[in-house]
């Protein structure tokens, strides 16, 4: 078990339970870490859980636990595994968001601790990505206050065009 008392990660690169640690958690790591951060963080758990330090009562648990986290460890530090591994727990992210919302998401997107938009997953948008999106934002904003204003102006001409219609109709009569 995992200190939150979860059930480890399988030794395979999708996960079976969307409970599990993903590499990233078990090591207690953000998904943007360099290579150097995995390293400390693997040599950390490592000198914290090793089995040759725990009771020997708790030492088949402790061993389970570091061959979790040498898994995790062989997938992270090599930068090909880690790229796939990385899109496998998108594709699963994806397919948790799916079953979360249609088939058992019935306490809402941000029930359990779910991810609607997988922000864990993402690094944060540099200064010209943010200038970018705020210039989308405002182009947007004009683009709706502009489609509004010729839909209210075409309302307003119809109204008028009724008006005239039936005041000319009534001088007819």
């Amino acid at each position: 078990m995992s200190q939150e008392g979860r059930p480890f990660l399988a030794q395979q690169s999708i996960r079976s339970d969307p409970n599990a640690d993903t590499h990233y958690q078990l090591l207690g790591l953000d998904f943007r870490a360099t290579p150097a951060e995995v390293t400390r963080a693997y040599r950390r758990k490592m000198k914290d859980c090793h089995p040759d330090l725990v009771a020997p009562a708790r030492r088949g648990q402790a061993e389970r636990y570091c061959q979790n986290i040498n898994h995790a460890y062989a997938i992270l530090k090599d930068p090909i595994k880690r790229r796939e591994y990385d899109q496998s727990i998108r594709v699963q992210e994806v397919q948790d968001q799916v079953m979360n919302r249609y088939v058992g998401g019935l306490g809402g997107p941000a029930a359990g601790g779910h991810d609607p938009h997988a922000s864990k997953l993402r690094r944060p948008p540099t200064a010209f990505e943010r200038t970018e999106m705020r210039q989308a934002d405002r182009s947007a904003t004009f683009s709706l206050l502009g489609a509004f204003v010729v839909v209210t102006i075409g309302a307003i001409v119809v109204i008028l065009v009724v008006a005239l219609l039936a005041t000319v109709a009534g001088l007819f009569l």
